[in-house]
């Protein structure tokens, strides 16, 4: 095998590699995603079982915990809204003129260098929302458990 035969096997080796890890990467991204809108649902229950059956509740504790979390979702969505618009731009196929000489191959080349440049930047906004998704739902966890102790207050009193 020559040199040049190796060099060659080792980039397709290097490519599927990393292929394989961006698969990843997107699977493990899209359950973090689902995880956190579950548990977003999960909290809403939670708050609304404080809310009817909790006497002497604050009524900012269900109320922040729902806020979270509908903020969670909302944040959620525009991740898979980018996301999406991310793969919709991939698949598609460059218009014929690409292939014609002339200027439309540069143009398109610098169109996609653009386009790159805004998914790095959605990319960086998605982790900002995941970031601030894990927040909102420790601290809805936090204002359930605020909820549990005034509720267990009411319930020693009345004993």
């Amino acid at each position: 095998m020559e040199d040049s035969e190796a060099i060659s096997h080792a980039k397709e080796d290097v490519a599927a590699h990393a292929e394989m890890y961006r698969e990843r990467h997107l699977t493990t991204e899209l359950s973090l995603w689902n995880t956190l809108a579950a548990l977003d649902g999960l909290l809403i229950s939670a708050a609304s079982v404080l809310a009817a059956f909790g006497r002497d509740i604050p009524v900012w504790c269900p109320l922040g915990v729902v806020g979270a979390s509908v903020i969670s979702l909302i944040l959620l969505c525009l991740n898979f809204y980018g996301r999406r618009n991310l793969y919709r731009t991939l698949g598609r196929e460059p218009p014929e003129s690409v292939w014609l000489p002339g200027p439309a191959f540069t143009e398109h080349i610098a169109y996609l260098t653009k386009r790159k440049q805004d998914h790095q930047a959605e990319q960086h906004r998605a982790e900002w929302r995941e970031n601030v998704c894990a927040f909102l739902a420790g601290s809805a966890l936090v204002l359930i458990i605020i909820g549990i102790y005034f509720a267990s207050r009411h319930v020693e009193s009345t004993l």
